[in-house]
């Protein structure tokens, strides 16, 4: 289930680094800006929550602390508030961090009883 929100992560910061340096370079969005991301029309803070899903997804992937996922979480409400119909993103990425959060602390009180 992380794996998923992982993944669902380095779409959403690929889409926004690769819109967002289009902007910059070219003058102009990519052609589905407005439908996929109508609410983002600063290229460098789009650039910029691009970049930090790029930071937040590795580090999520890499260092599985608490902090890292709330780096996580903070990453998913911060660049929901532009996200149009990609809105499903941020709401997938939390219900499967949610899950997978309840799975671990289930197997963790199971672990528990039996030692």
């Amino acid at each position: 289930m992380r794996s998923i929100a992982i993944v669902l992560g380095f779409l959403q910061g690929t889409w926004d680094l690769v819109d967002g340096l289009n902007r910059i370079i070219t003058g102009r969005f990519l052609p589905f800006h407005n439908w996929l991301t109508p609410g983002a029309h600063a290229a460098w803070l789009l650039t910029m929550v691009g970049a930090g899903w790029m930071l937040a997804g590795n580090v999520f992937l890499f260092q599985s602390t608490a902090r890292a996922r709330s780096g996580f979480i903070a990453m998913i409400v911060v660049s929901s508030y532009y996200a149009g119909w990609l809105v499903l993103f941020p709401v997938t990425q939390l219900a499967l961090l949610l899950l997978d959060a309840s799975r671990v602390s289930r197997s963790s009180s199971r672990n528990g009883a039996a030692a």
